[in-house]
Formats: C-alpha cells, structure tokens, sequence
C-alpha cells in the first residue's frame, strides 16, 4: 500500500485501523546522543494505530522491514536512534488511538513495511 492508506483488520478481539502516515530516512542519529545507523540509514516510520471496536493489543514488535532481498528487521535496533515518539506497546480499547515511531536500521528504503497480525503478514507500506 501506498503511504496514507490505511489497514483494516477485524478479528474476535475487535477491529483495528493501521495507518503509516509518513517515511523519512537519517543517515545520523536524531539526537547527540544517538548511535550513526551502522547499515547504513534509519528508516522512520509514523504510524496511527485506531481502535474502533473492542480492545486491541499493539506493540512495536508486530511491525517488520522486509528489504528488497528478503532480510527481515525489527525496530529494536531503531529505538535508541532518538528519532519521534517511539510506537508504545499496551492494549487501546475501541474509540482510542495511538500514534509513534517505528525507527529501522537498515541499508536502504528498498522494500516494504510489513504489519504481523497473529504472527502472519497482513499488510505492508512501501516507502
């Protein structure tokens, strides 16, 4: 999907829209104190998560950069870059939404940013 548009996912738990709003890349760290990306970039993903029926869990760690060869990467690396607020993990019941960052080191934007539901992909964003 195109950057803006947005994942409906509706399950026994409830129903939740994802929607990666922006992508930008950093070759430093966001902050002095932050580490240079050591494979080559931070790729930054801002990203709503709405809930509109029930209560749905969300975590940073359900999100995964799949680069053009394949290679998966989590944003665990990306959470000391300093770049926004990071995505924070909890349960958001219906009506609520959260929104953060989710911070890749990668080697470059070649490829998509994949949402896991339930461990399988449901849906990706390209850059």
């Amino acid at each position: 999907m195109p950057v803006g548009d947005t994942l409906v996912i509706t399950d026994d738990d409830g129903t939740v829209e994802i929607t990666v709003t922006k992508f930008s890349t950093r070759t430093k760290g966001c902050n002095e104190f932050a580490p240079e990306p050591d494979k080559g970039v931070y790729l930054i993903a801002d990203v709503t998560v709405a809930v509109t029926k029930g209560s749905v869990s969300v975590n940073p760690l359900y999100f995964q950069w799949v680069a053009a060869d394949g290679t998966e990467t989590n944003a665990i690396a990306g959470l000391f870059a300093g770049c926004g607020e990071n995505l924070e993990p909890g349960d958001v019941s219906a009506g609520r939404k959260r929104t953060g960052t989710l911070v890749f080191n990668v080697a470059n934007k070649n490829g998509v940013l994949e949402y896991l539901h339930r461990f399988q992909p449901a849906g990706s964003w390209r850059p």
